[in-house]
């Protein structure tokens, strides 16, 4: 087998890998896709959800959420996520992380991106 056939072969081999890549690649990008448009009527929903639990709660109703059966429901709003790190990441704050572990079994949801 001459050199230039050799080279001709592994550049085929080479090409055919390649392509096989891209097609991974573009099927993980459909999936991605797929995956954010989930996740955007998901952050539609928690927007939606947090307008009907503030009405609630300046109306003084506690609101539940039956699937879970929460006994509270505890909402703490930041101006940005910057502050939500300074405040968790606080001494002031870090000693009370322990104790909030011990004492409950707590579930924490943060909703990036909302302004009344």
């Amino acid at each position: 087998m001459s050199f230039r056939v050799r080279l001709t072969r592994e550049a085929e081999a080479d090409l055919q890998s390649i392509q096989e890549s891209i097609q991974g690649q573009q099927g993980l990008s459909v999936a991605y896709e797929s995956m954010m448009v989930s996740r955007r009527n998901q952050f539609s929903l928690l927007n939606e959800e947090l307008v009907n639990t503030r009405g609630l709660v300046k109306d003084g109703y506690v609101p539940r959420n039956r699937q879970l059966e929460l006994e509270r429901l505890i909402i703490l709003e930041f101006p940005d996520m910057a502050m939500l790190r300074a405040f968790y990441g606080s001494p002031e704050y870090t000693p009370l992380i322990a104790l909030r572990q011990a004492c409950t079994t707590s579930d924490v949801t943060i909703v990036d991106g909302y302004l009344p």
